[in-house]
């Protein structure tokens, strides 16, 4: 469901140790006054995030080990 996808890319974004990065990809609203103060969020910190995500969602394959010289 869409609310199991949510809770999933929270958790999975939270493992980058960026929570406002975070927090700004969910559009969570926080009234706490260090939100209203923060002006953006880098495009770096996003990308963090994101990629992380998406390495966990679409991991890439092992890398398989070729025999050589089978006798």
């Amino acid at each position: 469901s869409f609310t199991w996808f949510r809770k999933t890319v929270q958790t999975i974004g939270e493992n980058t140790g960026d929570l406002i990065a975070v927090k700004a990809i969910m559009g969570h609203v926080d009234d706490s006054i260090s939100d209203h103060y923060r002006q953006e969020v880098a495009d770096e910190r996003l990308r963090k995030v994101t990629d992380t995500i998406c390495a966990w969602l679409f991991p890439k394959p092992a890398k398989a080990k070729g025999k050589r010289g089978a006798k």
